[in-house]
């Protein structure tokens, strides 16, 4: 009769593993406390891009703990299970991907600056960001179940195409969501939207630390995989490489849950029917003219700018909402 280790079936360098995603379960279960608290209580306040960072957070729950079971069935029974294993490395795959489009949709001002991604020039820049998307996660999908299905392997040569691959993808993630940050932070800077830089500022200074990190870790991995890390007693700290993955990842999304989460004055940063799109640089609907006054101080909001549409509808935009007057009546959009 076969006696199981004390410590289970799983190879010396996976072992920690198990302990790592048990507890990033909970830390994401803790998150997601957080934000489903949020949520119910703001619900009425609550604008697409939060809606977004709720799928984040689902999919980032559903890996971890898919990997946590893979990890104790392999530790269980010494046969690690393909069908588990698939589909935490597809849910990996997916959270990434659409972690990644979420960033370069915010950056582009989505739901900020502009609506929607329908419009006259507005449509191809959401095709070239489903496109990236798409090719992002073919070769992630491809890199995690070649790496993670079937035996397990030492040898990661094989997968160096798919490795630069993803690295080349990641790299036009970075550059695009760096390039429309500047473009979204200048027009809120033209359009006096105070608290609206701000907000965009902090995500600019949460994703510069994060790109930081995760190129000295890239390094450090390099490093490691290129001198026979897994050949050598190091083998011992190998666990360490994926596990600080995925805790950039998680200290990532929750800055942006810090930033985003809903609350009494959600709305302030979403964009309202007023907002143009993209290409026509101008925070004003079709049709619109703005009065021969320009943006500045009030005593009672931070600023503000005025415009009278062709329908001889009033919009006053400040930081603290947007409020149209038509003929008696006034109300806030």
């Amino acid at each position: 009769m076969e006696e199981q280790p004390r410590y289970g079936y799983l190879p010396g360098r996976m072992a920690p593993l198990l302990a790592f995603y048990g507890v990033m379960s909970l830390a994401f279960a803790a998150l997601a406390a957080f934000w489903f608290l949020r949520y119910t209580r703001f619900w009425r306040e609550v604008v697409p891009l939060q809606n977004l960072v709720t799928v984040v957070i689902a999919l980032g729950m559903v890996e971890v703990t898919t990997w946590y079971l893979d990890l104790a069935e392999f530790s269980e029974s010494g046969v690690r299970p393909a069908g588990t294993t698939f589909w935490a490395a597809t849910a990996g795959a997916v959270r990434r991907t659409v972690s990644r489009v979420l960033v370069l949709l915010v950056a582009m001002g989505y739901g900020v600056v502009r609506p929607t991604f329908t419009g006259a020039g507005v449509g191809s820049a959401g095709a070239r960001v489903a496109a990236l998307g798409l090719a992002f996660f073919a070769a992630s999908e491809a890199l995690e179940v070649g790496e993670h299905v079937g035996a397990v392997s030492d040898h990661a040569h094989s997968r160096l195409f798919l490795v630069l691959t993803v690295a080349a993808l990641d790299a036009a993630f970075i550059c695009w969501i760096f390039a429309a940050l500047s473009r979204t932070i200048g027009r809120l800077k033209a359009r006096r939207m105070a608290a609206k830089v701000e907000l965009y500022r902090r995500l600019a200074t949460s994703l510069t630390i994060a790109v930081a990190v995760s190129l000295g870790w890239i390094t450090f991995e390099v490093h490691f995989k290129s001198t026979d890390g897994y050949q050598s007693e190091r083998w011992r700290v190998a666990w360490v490489i994926p596990a600080v993955w995925q805790l950039i990842s998680f200290a990532l999304l929750c800055a942006v849950c810090l930033v985003w989460a809903p609350s009494h004055d959600s709305t302030r940063f979403a964009c309202s029917d007023e907002c143009g799109d993209d290409d026509g640089g101008d925070d004003v609907e079709d049709g619109a003219r703005p009065l021969m006054i320009g943006a500045g101080p009030l005593s009672y909001v931070d600023n503000w700018a005025c415009y009278v549409t062709q329908d001889a509808k009033i919009i006053l935009r400040t930081d603290s909402g947007v409020y149209a007057k038509t003929g008696q009546e006034d109300k806030r959009v």
